[in-house]
């Protein structure tokens, strides 16, 4: 049973089904920080976007290839090219008829964070080491849009802080799966972060941003502790993607730091359910 349960579970992250819901929680996390509320139209907009841009960029890098892909997400994806295709045939006509529901400001923002994400993809093969950075913030930005475009005031100090830590644990994220990738992205000619910084600077770069995070979260929390437990969220998805770091041997196998690594935007559910 707990096989078969976790065997579910990757299949869902080969999929990016999970990387879409943590974005969805991740939402909801920030329409409570700004005290905005979320229609389900949204939500599931925001979701099956995420989805689509997650997958059409495997997509993308399983068609370049011309052997059988080094990582069982992108073998996947070249064995269900014309369903996955179909797939997304479906969700963007789901995505459109959400459209018609969702309120003028979030529609307005979705619609500028769109062209946004025609441009990342337009410019994808000159981004190279970049790419991350460009995924951090296109992530960021789908979590924000419908919360920000609800907001009516000027963000303070500490709503501003908890938005920078939580595009600076994307980016922690995305940087780690490239640390880990390095060799297969060598493999199969993908530009990455690692590949051309090499794991060392990788490294350091990912260390150093979990340590500024901590710091700057400390920070917050002693000028005002209303984030508390938010701060607490970050503080807590930033130390398990630095676990997984030191435990690399272990996580390495069998992409187990890409199951967590994408679980730990899940972490925000708790404090949503329990604030």
């Amino acid at each position: 049973m707990i096989r078969k349960i976790i065997h579910g579970y990757v299949l869902l992250n080969i999929l990016s089904l999970d990387v879409a819901f943590g974005a969805v929680v991740s939402s909801l996390f920030f329409a409570i920080a700004l005290n905005v509320h979320l229609r389900i139209n949204s939500l599931i907009a925001l979701g099956l976007t995420v989805w689509m841009i997650y997958t059409v960029d495997h997509l993308l890098d399983a068609r370049k290839l011309k052997r059988e892909a080094s990582t069982e997400r992108h073998r996947f994806h070249q064995n269900h090219f014309k369903t996955l295709v179909f797939m997304l045939t479906l969700a963007g006509l789901v995505v459109i008829s959400q459209l018609f529901f969702i309120r003028t400001p979030v529609l307005i923002g979705g619609l500028v964070l769109s062209w946004v994400i025609v441009i990342y993809f337009l410019t994808l093969k000159k981004l190279k080491y970049l790419k991350e950075l460009a995924g951090a913030i296109l992530y960021t930005g789908g979590v924000l849009v419908a919360p920000l475009s609800l907001y009516h005031d000027s963000l303070t100090t500490p709503q501003a802080i908890l938005i920078c830590q939580f595009l600076i644990t994307a980016l922690i994220n995305l940087l780690i799966f490239s640390w880990f990738d390095m060799e297969k992205d060598i493999q199969d000619r993908r530009e990455s972060f690692a590949t051309y910084y090499g794991v060392d600077f990788t490294y350091k770069t990912f260390m150093f941003l979990v340590l500024l995070n901590t710091v700057v979260g400390i920070y917050v929390v002693l000028q005002n502790d209303e984030y508390l437990w938010m701060e607490v969220c970050l503080l807590v998805m930033n130390s398990v993607l630095a676990a997984l770091v030191f435990e690399k041997k272990y996580f390495d196998m069998y992409d187990r730091y890409r199951v967590l690594g994408d679980a730990i935007f899940f972490i925000p559910l708790v404090y949503i359910l329990f604030r």
